[in-house]
């Protein structure tokens, strides 16, 4: 495809030249993506880089160093914050980071705007802590204390029953409240 097209292509759907320099999106994936915003289907432009995203994230269970720095200096490049913060998202919750890809990426993801970057940051920072260390009785205080649904469901399959019957009383959502008054009664 010729080099004007490309540039065209990359503008009309919102990309910089960076996208494909990092190998996040293919000039082929480029194409297809134009064609369908052409048809009128999805006006929406965010929608195709986000879609990018997690594209390259399914294929990419684990990404080299270089792989992170790339997809992150993306994600704070993008206007549309919404959609970064749903590709931040994606980052924890679609591939394996090592522990120092998880620093680095939670340092830049704090960097960006919005209220969601400290519930996710909080979130991720406590689950990765209770898949390495287990639930000790002050990670079980906090967990209840921070009040995230994700964690508290999370934190059912590892509590004991003294733990489990307090998340049945006082659990931040219904569901949770039900998985461990289930979980009480199956350990009974």
């Amino acid at each position: 495809m010729e080099a004007k097209v490309i540039a065209a292509n990359l503008l009309l759907l919102g990309y910089t030249k960076q996208w494909l320099d990092c190998g996040i999106l293919t000039v082929d994936d480029l194409s297809k993506q134009c064609e369908v915003f052409q048809t009128g289907e999805d006006p929406n432009l965010e929608h195709y880089r986000y879609g990018t995203f997690r594209r390259y994230l399914t294929a990419n269970k684990s990404l080299s160093d270089r792989g992170l720095i790339n997809y992150l200096r993306l994600i704070l490049a993008d206007d549309d914050s919404m959609m970064a913060g749903a590709a931040a998202r994606d980052l924890f919750s679609l591939t394996t980071l090592t522990d120092g890809q998880f620093k680095y990426a939670c340092e830049k993801i704090d960097t960006l705007d919005g209220e969601w970057k400290t519930r996710l940051l909080t979130r991720q920072k406590l689950l990765r802590l209770l898949k390495k260390d287990g639930l000790s009785p002050s990670l079980f205080i906090k967990c209840l204390d921070i009040g995230d649904k994700i964690v508290q469901e999370f934190i059912v399959g590892l509590a004991d029953k003294q733990q489990l019957t307090e998340l049945a009383a006082n659990g931040i959502t219904r569901k949770v409240r039900n998985l461990a008054a289930a979980q009480v009664k199956h350990t009974g």
